[in-house]
């Protein structure tokens, strides 16, 4: 579980009902993210970017908070298939990245992260992956609540995340049908 605090909720981001409780209603494991913050600073004023447990309280912003809480309690199996288990990074301004794991660092690296388009003002969600890059709304800060969907927050959320892991998945099932076609060729 990872340790990053939302400054609007006492509990650590993920934990939604007891650790207990959740790992007897899944049949698969919990993903265990590990946190790393982007840009801290140590007491001595030095960058430290290690894959370390921190300490700390640190502003995850609610949206994304919804979005890590249900990729950790409802869809770790998918977490931990992609390898994305390691690679949680807290933003200071309350986005996440999670990073695919990489053998070349020079490769432009595929990745899911939240992010605020000023423009727009609109929170999306955004997997870049192969030729895959899409952005998948989580709000909409010019419509007014009065006129807006009817399903709940986290209900459109939750959503979103479906559709950007079944986005994933067909690039993912792409790429094994090209692999197995170069193999026949061969």
């Amino acid at each position: 579980m990872f340790r990053a605090v939302s400054r609007f909720a006492t509990r650590p981001v993920g934990l939604v009902f007891p650790l207990q409780q959740l790992q007897q209603s899944q049949q698969q494991p919990l993903a265990s993210l590990t946190a790393r913050w982007s840009s801290t600073r140590t007491s001595n004023n030095k960058t430290n970017n290690d894959d370390k447990v921190f300490h700390r309280t640190s502003f995850v912003h609610p949206l994304s908070q919804v979005v890590l809480e249900y990729l950790q309690s409802r869809k770790s199996g998918w977490l931990l298939q992609q390898g994305l288990d390691h690679s949680l990074t807290i933003n200071a301004d309350g986005s996440f990245q999670l990073k695919y794991p990489t053998l070349d660092p020079n490769i432009n690296q595929a990745r899911i992260f939240t992010q605020y388009d000023r423009i727009e003002a609109k929170h999306y969600l955004v997997v870049k992956k192969g030729y895959l890059n899409e952005r998948y709304m989580l709000q909409d800060n010019k419509a007014s609540p009065w006129h807006a969907n009817k399903k709940s927050v986290y209900d459109r959320i939750h959503v979103s995340v479906d559709e950007m892991i079944h986005a994933v998945e067909r690039l993912d099932g792409l790429e094994r049908e090209r692999m197995m076609q170069r193999g026949r060729k061969q």
